[in-house]
């Protein structure tokens, strides 16, 4: 190889595809060959075999340039199979160094072959060093276009892939919008739907090709002529119109039109029937609003006037209810005060053996005064409807009414009943007393029968009597045009509870008032009186003491606790270690004296006695509760029992019964009750 320089040209960068692959196996022209291509800028690298160069080959470089003799026996097959192997852009630069004395035979037949998978290029030896640089550097130039075309190539493809996958989404939004989407020309020749224009009005892109698609979709004239104006002018905002879908329906739909950059025309589509649909809804609602309205008014207004023409009737009512009370009060009460008002000289100036009879009448008045007090506070206000339960409270209003009106009121109880709060059981007690009356005024006979009984989370109570020729129609009549207070004011306090009030004909024939009334959640605290029983059932020791009676007297009423007081002192056996003016006074008493008995009133503001008891029975259970109190019903007592208490004892009864009775249940601790 002769020593010729030559002037370098600028090559690609020197990577794993820029370098010169060199296969000469014999003596140093490898290195030789490698060390020229150096100094002249080109990187080589010598391979010392055909595997290694096939290996190479492989992996990337720009040209080979082999040595004749290195491609005996099966290395041209080898060779040629690594080239064959190339992608298709790919044309590998082999230099192919022989020897002019080449046998031109099979042999050089067979290295021609590599021309099917390289651009193969014969150097004749010996080699000049100019022309050696020259023809490796025109094929390192040639393999660098080759990576152009490459690198062209690759880039266009994924240009493509990424264009395909934006027209895929395209696509996808495009069919898969909800929304109506036409895309067409100018002259509105071709259009293009997607298939949510075929979902709401039937066509697709092939009916919009065959034909003239406008008049398919517009068959009235004058309207199609404003969709055209519409689309071809690409009028801003919105344009409603009525198409001819495909199965002949009329469907509503709004248009707006866009032109993008290309002068492609795209019109967006909205389907309208829901909207018209609710629209028509609206309407119809807004015309019933307007109808219940007029409605509910003309109720109101004739409502205002029921209850303005009732409130008269209930004042006058009430003026009428405060004149028998005070007639009640002149003839009776007063009277009967008056009588001992008059005896009272009568007992001072009499001689001490004469005075017997005057004390007895004198006691007999009192009691006569008392019992009248009592009847006219049961009938304002029954204890029992504090106390007792929805059946007691019911109860106690039929031996009521067969007392003051010779009305036989049967009562039937059907099964368990819940406990009901306070408010339901006086709303059921007027309106049960409100249709007694009715019984005892307009049914013509004195017989009447209550039902209570609980179902399905209401209480029902039915009133019904034995009279003939009731009309529920004509009672119906009447409700809606008021005469009296009663019946109307038991619907309208029915309505307010979430109740109902029906109106029958009796089995009898006569009437039969059913009332429904939802249990309220404001029930008896039941927990509390059950945890009183246990309080209750305990048992205690009996009361056994060597000194006297520890007693505490609670009483609302001053009169009264002094003289309670009074009679306890003058005994040996009991000490009044305190007084307590009502309930929470004498929770806090007891638990600062610890008595071994207290006197308990039943009837006190704020915390009452039954309340009272069931928090000292709670702290102390062995202190032992006496209640005392006026009224003697079942339910009364019931409540106090069921508070802890150890005996009931009525104001009525004489005093020797409440000492008696302190002094037993302080030594042998059972339960009294007396009258």
């Amino acid at each position: 190889m002769s020593a010729n320089t030559t002037t370098a040209t600028a090559v690609p960068e020197d990577t794993i595809e820029q370098r010169v692959l060199v296969l000469a196996p014999y003596g140093r022209d490898a290195a030789e060959v490698c060390r020229v291509l150096g100094q002249a800028g080109i990187g080589a690298e010598p391979c010392p075999d055909v595997d290694a160069l096939c290996g190479a080959v492989r992996e990337g470089a720009a040209a080979a340039l082999v040595a004749e003799e290195a491609l005996a026996g099966g290395a041209v097959d080898q060779l040629g199979a690594a080239l064959a192997e190339q992608p298709p852009w790919s044309d590998f630069p082999l230099l192919l160094m022989i020897s002019r004395s080449r046998d031109q035979g099979d042999g050089w037949q067979l290295l021609r072959n590599l021309e099917n998978f390289a651009y193969l290029r014969l150097l004749e030896r010996p080699l000049r060093t100019a022309s050696l640089v020259s023809a490796v550097r025109t094929a390192v130039r040639s393999r660098w276009r080759q990576y152009q075309v490459r690198d062209e190539l690759a880039a266009r493809q994924r240009a493509e892939q990424a264009l395909g996958r934006q027209r895929e989404l395209l696509q996808g939004i495009v069919d898969n919008i909800p929304v109506m989407l036409v895309i067409w020309d100018a002259n509105l020749r071709r259009f293009t739907l997607n298939r949510h224009v075929e979902e709401v009005l039937g066509w697709t892109t092939a009916d919009a090709a065959e034909g003239d698609f406008m008049a398919k979709a517009c068959p009235d004239p004058q309207c199609r002529a404003a969709v055209v104006h519409h689309m071809q002018s690409l009028t801003p905002g919105w344009l409603e119109q009525e198409l001819a879908a495909k199965d002949g329906s009329r469907v509503p739909t709004e248009w707006a039109n866009i032109r993008l950059t290309d002068d492609t025309r795209i019109g967006i589509g909205l389907d309208l029937r829901e909207r018209k649909r609710a629209e028509k809804k609206l309407k119809q609602l807004n015309e019933t609003l307007e109808a219940q309205v007029a409605e509910r008014t003309a109720v109101a207004e004739r409502r205002a006037g029921d209850l303005s023409r009732l409130a008269a009737e209930l004042s006058e009512a009430e003026h009428r209810e405060r004149r028998r009370l005070a007639k009640l009060l002149h003839d009776d009460l007063q009277q009967l005060l008056l009588a001992v008002k008059l005896r009272l000289p009568v007992l001072v100036e009499c001689e001490a053996g004469q005075r017997e009879p005057h004390v007895q009448k004198l006691d007999a008045l009192l009691g006569e005064c008392m019992s009248t007090s009592r009847n006219l506070t049961q009938e304002l206000s029954p204890p029992v409807i504090e106390y007792g339960s929805l059946a007691e409270v019911l109860g106690w209003l039929g031996g009521w009414f067969g007392e003051q009106h010779g009305l036989e009121v049967g009562l039937q109880i059907g099964g368990d009943l819940p406990p009901a709060p306070e408010h339901l059981r006086v709303f059921l007690f007027d309106a049960v007393r409100e249709l007694l009356f009715n019984v005892v005024k307009h049914s013509g006979r004195l017989e009447a029968r209550v039902a209570l009984s609980f179902q399905r989370g209401h209480f029902v109570t039915q009133v019904e009597d034995r009279g003939d020729g009731f009309d529920p129609e004509a009672v119906e009549a009447r409700l809606r045009q008021p005469e009296g207070f009663g019946l109307f004011n038991i619907r309208e306090r029915l309505e307010a509870l979430g109740g109902m009030l029906e109106i029958h004909n009796g089995a009898g024939g006569g009437a039969c008032f059913r009332m429904f009334v939802p249990a309220s959640e404001e029930a008896e605290p039941e927990e509390a009186r059950e945890t009183a029983r246990h309080a209750a059932a305990r048992a205690r020791p009996p009361h056994v003491r060597r000194g006297s009676i520890r007693v505490l007297v609670v009483d609302d009423h001053e009169v009264v606790r002094e003289g309670m007081v009074g009679l306890l002192e003058r005994l040996g056996d009991i000490e009044v270690v305190g007084e307590a003016a009502n309930g929470r006074e004498g929770v806090e008493q007891a638990e600062a004296l610890r008595p071994d008995a207290v006197i308990m009133d039943v009837d006190m503001p704020g915390m009452n006695g039954v309340e009272a008891t069931r928090e000292i029975k709670h702290r102390r259970p062995e202190t032992v509760v006496v209640g005392l109190s006026l009224h003697e019903e079942a339910g009364v007592r019931r409540a106090m029992a069921e508070a802890g208490a150890d005996g009931y004892i009525s104001k009525h009864a004489p005093a020797k019964d409440l000492v008696a009775a302190i002094r037993h249940l302080c030594t042998n601790g059972s339960t009294t009750t007396a009258s």
